[in-house]
């Protein structure tokens, strides 16, 4: 069988705006009106995603328990995504990492009533220590890594865009781990080993490890779509699409051009949040035809099955 899953990086909108070294402070917008166009597009295409979530919205209610509940009611999975949202992640000392992570996931589970076992690191920054302390607390998997060839050259473009405030996207190894996902070594987290945590990499196109989500696509456009989902669906047998919070959020309608002049640049911004909804059910129904679409906990579940009940033991 072969698996996908929708992924969504779900932070305040205000950390794309740090994202294009935008100096403003947090501004936010009516954070529900987005979670529901995210509800009501998988409803109309009979997804079930994994939102990958931060602390403090939570901890802030800019995502409400009511919010978070209906999430889960309708049958996503909720993951971790630190609480901050903090970038050079890998940076922090080790008290401070357990701070964001294991912390967030402690949150999560109170609001929820569902078992966090999944975590994705900020800007990708995931490294050995934080693996460790993932797989300590009983999580399933890790979806950090992105093997892209020239992940340090995108890097440095983070660097340029946001004037100076260079950040880390993990080991530059990474770049060379594999394409679907795998156990990995202990102290290699970019080579496959038998650790019982599973990596979940970050998709890309076969041969050519080009970055295939949805950022990509809103800037180059449907084609670049097609071209590259053509090869993806030929060498994937596993993947996961990795979508945000800013994928369904509108510059005018939410208001986001006065709360942060200069947002607009971002890619996912281009267009009209109807055009962006267009795509990605267009997107997700590509996918349907190649692949069963499940949450990524179950997706891991499925294919490392003993692994993962020694962690839930």
């Amino acid at each position: 069988m072969k698996l996908a899953n929708i992924s969504i990086d779900f932070e305040s909108i205000y950390h794309y705006s740090v994202t294009l070294g935008l100096k403003h402070p947090d501004r936010d917008c009516d954070f529900d009106r987005i979670v529901d166009r995210f509800l009501d597009l998988f409803a109309e295409t009979g997804v079930r995603a994994t939102f990958f979530i931060v602390g403090d919205d939570v901890r802030s209610r800019k995502l409400t328990p009511e919010v978070i509940r209906r999430m889960v009611a309708a049958g996503h999975e909720l993951a971790n995504h630190t609480m901050n949202h903090p970038h050079n992640l890998s940076r922090l000392s080790r008290a401070q990492k357990e701070e964001e992570v294991i912390a967030t996931g402690r949150l999560l589970e109170s609001v929820s009533g569902q078992r966090v076992v999944g975590f994705r690191a900020p800007c990708l920054d995931v490294d050995e220590e934080i693996v460790e302390m993932l797989e300590r607390h009983g999580y399933w998997y890790e979806s950090s890594v992105l093997p892209f060839y020239l992940k340090q050259v995108q890097q440095m473009a983070y660097g340029i865009i946001t004037r100076g405030q260079f950040r880390s996207t993990g080991a530059w190894q990474n770049s060379f781990a594999p394409g679907n996902p795998y156990a990995p070594r202990a102290g290699k987290l970019h080579r496959r080993g038998s650790r019982t945590i599973t990596e979940v990499p970050i998709a890309t196109v076969p041969i050519l490890r080009l970055p295939f989500y949805s950022t990509i696509h809103f800037a180059l456009g449907r084609r670049s779509f097609d071209a590259s989902y053509s090869l993806v669906r030929r060498g994937r047998s596993h993947f996961t699409y990795e979508l945000h919070s800013i994928d369904l959020a509108d510059c005018d309608d939410d208001g986001l051009r006065q709360r942060y002049p200069g947002i607009h640049r971002h890619p996912c911004l281009k267009r009209p949040v109807a055009e962006n909804r267009k795509f990605l059910a267009y997107a997700i129904r590509r996918f349907q035809q190649d692949y069963t679409l499940t949450t990524m906990r179950e997706m891991v579940e499925t294919l490392r099955p003993d692994a993962n009940l020694l962690l839930a033991g």
